[in-house]
């Protein structure tokens, strides 16, 4: 008989692998092999609690394993090195025929000691005149082992030194380490574990709260404090601060969880600014450091060298991610050299107290580490990092020139990474003199993101701590205002304020200033009662930007112009500034999503709907949140005229979360409106229509944006009462510059008038309803007012006429909407014999014929509105320029006004005309 060796295998209850023999004697069958027994052979301790949310880590952490011969698990303290480390290696061990042996280096402070240590846990027996690192190497040289060495980094140099020599001498054996630094040996590959995923700081639609890894562990653990925790309405919001805050680190997230037995989770939550003293209670059988948050990561700190801490503690006043360039700004000084800093930071992320985003170029320290940095550094040095952090920050926004520069979506982006260092910064500034020019980087992330609640609470705590109407007082308002209009809304009750600081600027001669507050100021008036003058205020600022060389500032007047304007029915003043910015390259513009609303609104009410539906959606890829809200409103619009049903679902789809919807959330129920008049929902219509009414915009119930056209919405379907009803709470008179009103109340009340059986009422309305949608050149507007006409006119042959160049316009267009009113009663109206006239043609045909339908063709009475209005201008002394920009009409518009009064009054001369017109005025005063 002869003894075979099987080699060295786990068996059943043995604790650690044996080499096992096999007796072979020709009257014994042979075995053919030993199967080793499937989960023995290993001395990983069992887990206690579930493994959450790490199931692709442990699948990418077991190929590396199988693949390499020495994996490091790297990582910040508590973040759960050791416990993917232990899954990990469970799950290998049928892998390893010879064995797992897990070494807890945790509690082992010499490094003398170390090899015994490894030897215990491998099942080597000391024996004398042999080392133990030869002993370790003859048993695991044949083997095809892991071995597994948990928490290193305080023996990195014994670790390493033993690490290579096993892997020199043991071929088959694999090495899982864990060290919240790299072991330095070659071969190495380091896997840094990351935080458990955190939710977004604002809830999303669709989303659940439980699916974030980070929450799903809190709630697990918080239920084991008190089993009837549940994770609702009433907590969520506390869960998701907290996750956020710590940083999504496990061990801090325990540690929080079990406060949950004797603390409502929303104390905890607001208890966090002190988090080290709120954050203890451990399991007592962890080791010491595992217990409180702050033994944690004091153990880190400690194993720093003086000069890496000194480092730490400077690097802690960057709030969020930093660059190289930052750091080293921030971190040199004194002993510590700028070149120097380099070289730390890269320590300092292999000892896992700096995080680096690679893909990115920035680093960062989790809140955690920031905050035990802060409460380590003195208050002088402290100090000292945060005037060269505030010194940094003004030197990266001043570098960007953003007064002579046109903002871009880069810079904005730019910014959007710094904002959180910007915004500390200011924070600190605000204890001396505040750092005003921050403003201007913060208000293009500010445009960018639709921050507008963040732009006014800065603005009320930068402004108060400045001297009234001094120049950084006046660049205070002028960044935030600047930004407010267009990105969240006006400056709320502050055009008082808003003027004071106009003024100052005019008195400095600061042009700069001057242009973007009377951008912001002229967008108050416009979307309140008084509409001309406030495109006025923007001519003048798009005028004064373009005399100061600022372009940046030009183009941003010319867009708000082109906005307002088209918003307002003014498409002949919009189509100008649209000219205007032709001769600008807009390409990467930061405010480029502005020039795309007014071309998108111009060429739907000019009846381009294809081009207007392409406009806004390619403009949509790119826009902020709050003004993607607004291009939605016009694209669901442009359904509702084409009655696209497509269209208005992807509007609706395409809407961002309420928190992101800034200003432009007042334009929600009309996109709703639109989507239920497409959808044929009559209750939808109304209901929306009532809600824009009643919501406003942006200048609440001083504007008739919202209110004429919700109005309009409940007339075309029929709801004539509830139309009446928007319009008797309007709490002013508009004014008759207000072509929205004229236009789009004009239409409903001739509808009511219309379904009412008072067709001299509806035609009253629909002719001047065709007179300014024939100047301002709006075709689909014609062709309701056309149909209009049409079934009103007792003429049987001018009925037809008018229907048939309606039904040209529509055909041309693609503008399908028309109320159940006008489509019933045309269906009596015989069908028109030849080519129907063009828009234009059919406009002034049709307003030719206004005389015939009760109004004179001679004398006062024959005047037009518009015609009386450049009488009583003439009257004034103005000449044919002065009338045209009151009106905002062309000049060669006045000219052919002044024909048609001239022949209608029976004057040849101007003197002649305004003595009229005086002698007129006289007689009725009298």
């Amino acid at each position: 008989a002869t003894l075979a060796d099987l080699g060295v295998h786990p068996l059943r209850d043995l604790a650690r692998p044996e080499r096992v023999w096999e007796l072979v004697h020709p009257d014994l069958a042979a075995r053919g092999g030993l199967r080793s027994a499937p989960g023995v052979g290993h001395n990983i301790p069992a887990a206690r609690t579930s493994l959450v949310g790490r199931r692709t880590e442990l699948a990418e952490l077991a190929a590396l394993v199988w693949e390499r011969r020495l994996v490091t698990i790297t990582g910040a303290g508590g973040v759960g090195k050791s416990r993917l480390a232990q899954r990990v290696a469970t799950d290998l061990v049928p892998d390893f025929p010879d064995g797992a042996s897990w070494v807890d280096l945790a509690t082992l402070d010499e490094a003398e000691r170390l090899a015994s240590a490894v030897a215990a846990a491998v099942g080597v027996t000391e024996v004398p005149d042999r080392t133990v690192e030869d002993l370790l190497v003859l048993r695991l040289a044949p083997a095809r082992a892991l071995v597994v060495l948990d928490n290193c980094e305080h023996l990195l140099g014994a670790v390493a030194g033993l690490v290579e020599r096993l892997l020199a001498g043991c071929s088959e054996v694999r090495v899982l380490a864990t060290s919240r630094e790299p072991l330095a040996v070659e071969g190495e590959t380091t896997w840094r574990a990351p935080s458990l995923a955190v939710p977004p700081a604002a809830s999303t639609d669709g989303e659940r709260l439980e699916d974030y890894p980070s929450v799903e562990l809190f709630v697990e653990r918080a239920r084991r404090a008190r089993p009837n925790f549940e994770l609702d309405e009433g907590t969520a919001p506390a869960v998701r601060q907290l996750c956020r805050r710590l940083d999504g680190i496990p061990l801090a997230l325990e540690l929080a969880a079990a406060r949950v037995r004797t603390l409502p989770v929303d104390h905890l939550a607001a208890g966090l600014a002190d988090r080290f003293r709120l954050l203890t209670g451990g399991s007592r059988s962890a080791v010491a450091r595992q217990r409180t948050l702050l033994a944690s990561v004091d153990w880190s700190y400690g194993l720093l060298e003086d000069v890496e801490q000194v480092v730490l503690c400077r690097l802690a006043a960057f709030v969020g991610a930093f660059t190289l360039d930052a750091a080293e700004r921030v971190g040199a000084g004194g002993e510590v050299a700028a070149v120097d800093v380099l070289d730390l930071l890269v320590r300092l992320v292999d000892k896992s107290l700096v995080n680096l985003d690679e893909a990115r170029g920035r680093y960062r320290l989790l809140e955690t580490i920031r905050e035990y940095a802060v409460s380590r550094a003195g208050p002088e040095e402290l100090a000292a990092s945060r005037d060269r952090h505030l010194a940094w920050c003004l030197e990266r926004v001043r570098a960007e020139d953003l007064d002579h520069r046109t903002p871009t979506v880069a810079m904005a982006a730019a910014f959007e990474a710094d904002y959180a260092n910007l915004t500390a910064a200011l924070e600190w500034s605000l204890a001396g003199e505040p750092a005003v020019d921050l403003l201007a980087g913060l208000s293009l992330v500010w445009v960018w993101r639709s921050r507008a609640v963040d732009a006014l609470l800065w603005a009320d705590r930068v402004v108060e701590r400045l001297e009234p109407e001094s120049g950084p007082w006046v660049r205070a308002l002028t960044h935030v205002a600047s930004a407010l209009g267009v990105a969240g809304g006006p400056l709320a009750d502050t055009d008082d304020l808003l003027t004071r600081a106009l003024g100052a600027a005019e008195r400095a001669g600061d042009a700069w200033a001057m242009s973007r507050l009377l951008v912001q100021l002229g967008t108050l008036l416009v979307l309140g009662p008084d509409v001309s003058s406030g495109l006025a205020l923007i001519d003048r600022a798009a005028t004064l930007a373009e005399g100061a060389g600022d372009v940046g500032g030009r183009i941003q007047a010319l867009g708000v112009g082109s906005v307002v304007a088209c918003a307002c029915n003014r498409t002949r003043k919009g189509r100008t500034y649209l000219a205007e910015l032709a001769a600008y390259d807009l390409a990467g513009y930061l405010h480029g999503y502005l020039v795309a609303q007014g071309r998108g609104i111009e060429a739907s009410l000019s009846g381009r709907f294809a081009e207007a539906a392409a406009t806004i959606e390619e403009a949509l890829a790119d826009a902020p949140p709050s003004p993607r809200t607004g291009l939605l409103l016009m694209l669901g619009g442009v359904a509702a005229f084409t009655g696209d049903v497509a269209l208005a679902d992807r509007a609706v789809a395409w809407l961002p979360p309420p928190h992101e919807q800034g200003l432009w959330n007042a334009a929600v129920p009309g996109l709703l409106a639109n989507h239920a008049l497409v959808h044929g929902d009559r209750e939808g219509v109304v209901r929306g229509g009532l809600a824009a009414h009643r919501g406003g915009f942006g200048r609440g119930p001083q504007s008739t944006i919202g209110t004429a056209p919700a109005a309009l919405m409940a007339a075309q379907v029929g709801a004539y009462d509830v139309a009446e009803k928007i319009l008797s709470e309007l709490p002013f008179k508009p004014r008759a510059e207000d072509l929205t009103w004229t236009l789009e109340v004009g239409t409903a009340r001739a509808l009511a008038a219309l379904a009412g059986g008072q067709p001299s009422e509806a035609e009253r309305h629909a002719f001047t309803v065709l007179d300014v949608a024939r100047q301002e050149g709006q075709p689909p507007r014609v062709a309701t007012a056309l149909e209009l006409l049409a079934c009103a006119s007792p003429d049987a042959e001018r009925a037809a006429r008018l229907a048939a160049a309606a039904a040209r316009i529509r055909d041309e267009t693609g503008y399908t909407l028309r109320a159940a009113v006008v489509t019933d009663t045309l269906a009596q109206v015989a069908p028109a014999g030849g080519e129907a006239l063009g828009w234009e043609e059919a406009a002034a045909w049709a307003l030719r014929g206004r005389g015939e339908q009760g109004r004179p063709a001679f004398g006062w009475d024959s005047l037009t509105p518009t015609e009386a209005a450049v009488v009583d201008l003439v009257a004034e002394g103005l000449g044919n320029p002065r009338i045209a920009e009151r009106l905002l009409v062309e000049v060669s518009t006045v000219k052919t006004h002044l024909h048609h009064v001239f022949r209608k009054l029976g004057v040849t001369t101007r003197a002649q005309l305004a003595a009229a017109a005086t002698e007129r005025r006289n007689g009725q005063a009298s």
